[in-house]
């Protein structure tokens, strides 16, 4: 689902991937298994993250990101997860004026 949200974004679909995430953000919390809370929360906020900044919705694209940095606290740095999560935080951050984080990210 997460990669579907990617897709959709992509095509210009922000409310249904929007959706789409939402609910496999659900799933994932809920989850007992590690791997699936880990790295698909980490994953599925940075696709929000994402995809709110394409909706031009910079607000709640900053409030994914910051889950995502949590999250990414959490769990711990994985490249996989990070791979998703810095690229996206360079231009919210770029958006907000700050510079500094918008270097470290990348």
């Amino acid at each position: 689902m997460q990669r579907l949200a990617l897709v959709e974004t992509g095509l210009g679909q922000y409310d249904v991937a929007h959706q789409s995430a939402r609910q496999a953000l659900e799933v994932a919390l809920a989850s007992d298994n590690s791997f699936v809370r880990y790295h698909s929360v980490n994953r599925l906020l940075a696709t929000l993250a994402a995809n709110r900044l394409a909706a031009g919705d910079l607000g709640q694209a900053t409030d994914y990101l910051a889950q995502g940095f949590a999250a990414q606290q959490e769990a711990g740095e994985c490249v996989t997860c990070d791979v998703l999560l810095y690229p996206v935080a360079v231009p919210i951050f770029i958006s907000l004026g700050e510079l500094g984080q918008a270097e470290m990210a990348c």
